[in-house]
């Protein structure tokens, strides 16, 4: 069963209230509650840093990341976007998984293999269709 907002926040009250990332975890919260969906479709990683204070330097942002993509908080999601510069595609985390095995992507709109891929897919999150449900 999907947890609701009163559990996502008892949840985070209750693990990590001693944490340093208890403000940020909350602070991140608190923005996918009152933000709107469109906003929530598309959340970059700049963004948590900004939205949370913790620097993006900072490893401790790949943890709040984390916490906040976890089963117990399905609060977002990470996606992934695929630009060749001229247009941009999603991408499933199936197709990632296959790049990294093999080294290169298929650009979807020339066929041809990006050998640089990583620095061509971008990693974004959206709020989990659960947490939407939860929020309203």
């Amino acid at each position: 069963m999907t947890p609701n907002l009163k559990q996502i926040k008892e949840e985070i009250e209750g693990s990590y209230k001693k944490d340093p990332l208890f403000g940020p975890l909350q602070q991140v919260v608190a923005f996918f509650e009152k933000a709107d969906q469109g906003e929530l479709r598309l959340v970059t990683i700049n963004q948590l840093s900004e939205i949370s204070g913790v620097p993006r330097s900072d490893g401790q942002l790949v943890r709040l990341i984390s916490i906040l993509a976890s089963p117990s908080l399905p609060l977002m999601k990470m996606c992934f976007l695929y630009s060749n510069g001229e247009t941009e595609h999603e991408v499933s985390d199936e197709e990632v998984a296959e790049a990294r095995a093999t080294g290169f992507f298929i650009d979807p709109d020339t066929g041809l293999k990006d050998e640089n891929y990583e620095r061509n897919i971008l990693p974004y999150f959206r709020a989990t269709p659960e947490f939407l449900g939860v929020r309203s």
